[in-house]
């Protein structure tokens, strides 16, 4: 590894030594207020040749190198703006300091401001670029709600964000990984607006320059200002069902000469609850064995503050220190009683309770030195970050049967302590020549995570210690990266082509299974041919991953679900990897379709086992399957009406086989080709200058997943939204109309049976009151680098 490591510092250090340009072109895209402008797109036609195309920096810098004398012409476009027509230049010396104003796309209805220019996607080397502001109830979502509206996007009723059926997704905040886990991701993006966001960038796959494990990567870029001053926006809304749950929200912007911040604080109270009633049947009869039916509930209650700051400080033109903290905390307390009947010949009733007090934090911190040594949008940037927190946990279990008949009943205390953390340090160089980009990087993470599960059975005399279910385990990883990418760009067509070389090193001691060690090297190739045109762009991607087994699929202590099922890890876990072929293509701006094909090799799945035919079932971890998997995604978006009718239209379809690796047989439907698909609509309808009303439709149909069979699912919402002043909006929704949004469950594998109804918390109202303050509005003499243009939402009062 350190061979590979010196390569890379080698070529950082020659990408100082390319010759250098003649003649230039370079500028500055801006709005009519000065504001600068982001990701422009910039084509300069020659008489002779080949056209170019590059696009304006994070600053609305731009720069044409290596140019010959001769006459040019140069057209200026942006999603947000209106493109300004080709200018003819003839060249004979460099041209620096050009200033290009772009003036807003924009179509008046009254006293509602729609921008009927804006795309909701665009295609930027391998990223596809959404902009949230084009999709409806983006004054009032939160970032996960409007995320559900992209194509290809859902967010399972738990809270698991999938990207074409994978739940191996990267989250980034301004490029930033946020290093969270399961729902803390969730809970952090839900403390931010949709209204915050500029864009949303999707890397379909990931690439060589991202973390091997995390699959395809979603990065929120937040709105910046360009003006000194500051915006707050207040957002707080109570969710009535069962229950009542609230959030509460505030949202900053400050710039003050150098100096920028994002801010988002929140508060959350939330209540999650379902009613399940199944059955569970074996194929094979035993006297331990009966035929069961159960009636399970639960009610969690969980509250807690989330807090993400992104703080930047230009220490010059060229260079900016950045501080970037996420933190989420929170407090559950969940009941769950399962009340089971057992058949012929046992004939009883058994009783299960089990209650859980959770405590736990997460807090992820990144400092962040950038530099850009030219105005072409070079740039390097070295990070430390660090990652620290924590979980807190106590079971109290009782179990009863009737008739007793010597059974009784038991009483257990279980306390599930974990505390961990990780040190992260990287260094990345994007090198812009002119028709070439290099990008290249170095990274190394070592962390820890320490576990003791302790359990007592409670008697008269006290409690006693038991040693069976009481585990301690302890896990160290290191992991080493290097990668470099290379992508050429000439006129209309793109090439990209690199790797990233990972070397992972952890060692699992347990208390029970002793030490654990695994030591494993991969290389992930990476390429992309795109193909750009007015009104056209296309993408054929090759991307590789891997999917590390976490921590708590490794320790191998034993959680019990109910009396009957428990759950436990397995420290043998070796990561699974994934290849993923596809073809992006978006038309117009308003139509995309994309196919792809992903290969997963070993693949982890919670695999059940009968134990002894009996009825106790244990559920592992196992790289149980090899997946050949294949999906198509299509969207339209549409303006009808003179644009008082706007929404798009989503369909997803997939089909996949699973490959038994040998030790877990397939059974049932599982040894046959599955597929479903999904069907998404949403909308905004402006009934009046100041009242927006949104719909939302989503179906999907019956699916087949590993031992799980999953019933079709309707799920339709609607909601007004009442904008009173610049300042203040409200709104109304009602989420989940059709009632239809349930679980209809079959578990199955060898010998066992298990079919449910799972009743979750539908029919719920939500009341927003936004709250937006401004202030402060001089402008900046000189403006920081990298800052993002402020891109307003989509729908703004007059």
């Amino acid at each position: 590894m350190k061979s590979v490591f010196h390569s890379i510092f080698l070529l950082l250090i020659s990408c100082s030594l390319f010759a250098q340009n003649k003649l230039s072109i370079q500028g500055k895209v801006t709005d009519i207020s000065g504001a600068v402008i982001p990701d422009a797109s910039l084509k300069l036609q020659p008489e002779k040749g080949q056209e170019l195309m590059i696009h304006s920096n994070a600053a609305g810098m731009f720069s044409f190198e290596n140019l010959s004398d001769g006459v040019y012409k140069l057209t200026i476009s942006h999603i947000a703006y209106q493109t300004v027509a080709s200018q003819t230049l003839t060249l004979k010396a460099s041209i620096t300091g050009m200033k290009i104003a772009m003036t807003p796309a924009t179509s008046q209805l009254k006293g509602v401001e729609v921008t009927s220019a804006r795309k909701l996607l665009t295609m930027q080397g391998d990223k596809l670029v959404y902009d949230p502001g084009v999709l409806p109830g983006a004054d009032n979502d939160n970032s996960i709600e409007i995320l559900k509206k992209i194509p290809g996007f859902w967010v399972e009723q738990n809270e698991d964000i999938r990207l074409n059926g994978s739940g191996d997704v990267t989250i980034l905040i301004n490029g930033v990984k946020q290093n969270l886990v399961g729902n803390q991701v969730a809970g952090l993006l839900k403390s931010i607006p949709a209204n915050a966001i500029s864009k949303i960038e999707v890397v379909t796959g990931g690439a060589a320059r991202y973390d091997a494990a995390g699959g395809s990567v979603i990065n929120f870029v937040l709105k910046q200002r360009t003006l000194d001053g500051y915006n707050i926006n207040f957002a707080n809304n109570v969710l009535i069902d069962r229950y009542v749950s609230n959030n509460h929200n505030l949202y900053a912007m400050l710039l003050t000469g150098k100096l920028q911040s994002s801010t988002s604080v929140s508060y959350a109270s939330n209540h999650s609850y379902y009613n399940e009633d199944g059955r569970i049947s074996y194929d094979q009869q035993h006297t331990n064995t009966a035929d069961i039916g159960y009636q399970r509930n639960s009610h969690t209650r969980s509250s807690g503050p989330a807090l993400y700051e992104n703080l930047s400080y230009a220490i010059s033109n060229k260079s900016k220190i950045m501080l970037d903290i996420s933190s989420t905390w929170k407090n559950s307390q969940s009941d769950f009683t399962d009340t089971s009947h057992f058949g012929a010949p046992l004939n009883y009733r058994q009783q299960y309770k089990r209650n859980d007090e959770i405590k736990n934090n997460l807090t992820s911190a990144n400092l962040i030195y950038q530099f850009r040594p030219d105005t072409a949008g070079s740039l390097l940037a070295v990070n430390y970050g660090y990652i620290n927190g924590y979980i807190r946990q106590r079971q109290d279990i009782e179990n009863s049967r009737s008739p007793a008949t010597g059974y009784g009943s038991i009483l257990q205390a279980g306390y599930l302590p974990l505390q961990g953390y990780q040190h992260i340090i990287k260094a990345d160089l994007e090198k812009n020549f002119r028709h070439w980009v290099l990008e290249t990087g170095v990274k190394y993470s070592a962390g820890r995570i320490d576990n003791n599960a302790r359990y007592d059975t409670i008697k008269a005399t006290g409690p006693v210690f038991d040693k069976q279910l009481s585990n301690t385990t302890s896990y160290d990883e290191k992991i080493s990266a290097a990668y470099a990418t290379l992508r050429y760009t000439r006129g209309r067509i793109g090439f990209m082509a690199g790797g990233r070389l990972e070397h992972t090193a952890t060692a699992t001691v347990n208390g029970m299974s002793g030490t654990i060690r695994q030591d494993y090297t991969n290389f992930l190739p990476n390429a992309a041919i795109t193909y750009q045109q007015p009104g056209y762009s296309g993408m054929l991607k090759l991307s590789a991953g891997l999917s590390r087994p976490d921590y708590q699929l490794l320790n191998d202590y034993r959680y019990y679900i109910s009396e009957y099922k428990y759950q436990e890890g397995n420290p043998f876990l070796k990561p699974s990897t994934r290849y993923t072929i596809s073809l992006e293509n978006n038309i117009a701006g308003f139509l995309t379709a994309n196919i792809g094909y992903i290969r997963l090799n070993d693949q982890v799945q919670l695999a059940g086992t009968q134990l002894n035919n009996s009825p106790y079932t244990a559920i592992r971890p196992e790289n149980a399957v090899n997946v050949n998997d294949y999906y198509i995604s299509l969207s339209a978006a549409y303006s009808l009406l003179q644009h008082k009718l706007e929404g798009n239209l989503n369909f997803y379809g997939e089909m996949f086989r699973y490959y038994s690796n040998g030790k877990f047989p397939l059974q049932g439907v599982n040894q046959d080709l599955s597929k479903y698909f999904t069907i998404s609509w949403s909308n905004n309808y402006f009934i009046t200058r100041k009242l927006v009303l949104e719909t939302s439709v989503f179906y999907r149909s019956t699916a087949y997943f590993y031992q799980i069979t999953q019933g079709d699912r309707w799920q339709a919402d609607a909601g007004l939204t009442y904008y009173l002043s610049k300042k203040w909006n409200f709104g109304a929704k009602y989420l989940d109309i059709f009632n239809t949004y349930e679980y209809r469950y079959t578990n199955f594998y060898d010998n066992y049976l298990n079919t449910y109804l799972r009743d979750l918390n539908v029919n719920r109202f939500r009341l927003t009151v936004n709250y937006r303050i401004s202030g402060g509005l001089k402008k900046v003499s000189k403006p920081a680098a990298d800052n993002n243009a402020e891109n307003m939402s989509r729908f703004q009062n007059q």
